[in-house]
């Protein structure tokens, strides 16, 4: 037939053995690559996940038009709330430090540093720093607006 031939299309076994050996190269040589940048993601994601629990808890004392609090427990590398959770500590990984720093008010029990936000959105104010070896992020309270922002690297105490 006219259609039929011997010289279809198609890969040789050379060529296939080939694109083997460089996938195989690849899949040795990457890995290593994400392994070094997943801490540094980890401790990202947890100070998001700190800088949104304190907007949340913001945002209760405004709703809610009364005083709400976060402890911070720097020795456990724990933080808590009465208005999150029921109250229970979120406690961060042992690798990750919490240094807590330009805060003022202290729990009455445990001395542990308190920030406290008002009904009116404005907050005690301070500084919160998460570092994991090198790395660091810092949170910010402002103690006028009670905004929340963060920043690269550890800030002088």
């Amino acid at each position: 037939m006219k259609g039929d031939s011997i010289n279809g299309r198609g890969f040789t076994l050379l060529e296939m053995l080939i694109v083997l050996v460089i996938l195989s190269l690849l899949m040795t040589l990457v890995p290593p690559l994400f392994s070094n940048a997943l801490p540094s993601l980890k401790l990202k994601t947890i100070t998001n996940d700190l800088s949104q629990d304190l907007n949340y808890i913001r945002d209760i004392a405004i709703l809610k038009g009364r005083k709400t609090l976060i402890v911070l427990d720097p020795e456990a590398g724990s933080y808590a709330s009465d208005e999150k959770d029921r109250g229970e500590a979120q406690v961060l990984p042992n690798d990750i430090k919490l240094n807590a720093s330009h805060i003022a008010l202290r729990d009455v029990e445990d001395k542990n540093p308190v920030i406290a936000f008002f009904a009116d959105g404005s907050s005690s104010g301070g500084v919160i720093t998460l570092s994991r070896g090198e790395r660091a992020y810092s949170i910010i309270v402002d103690w006028v607006t009670g905004s929340v922002t963060q920043e690269e690297g550890g800030l002088d105490e």
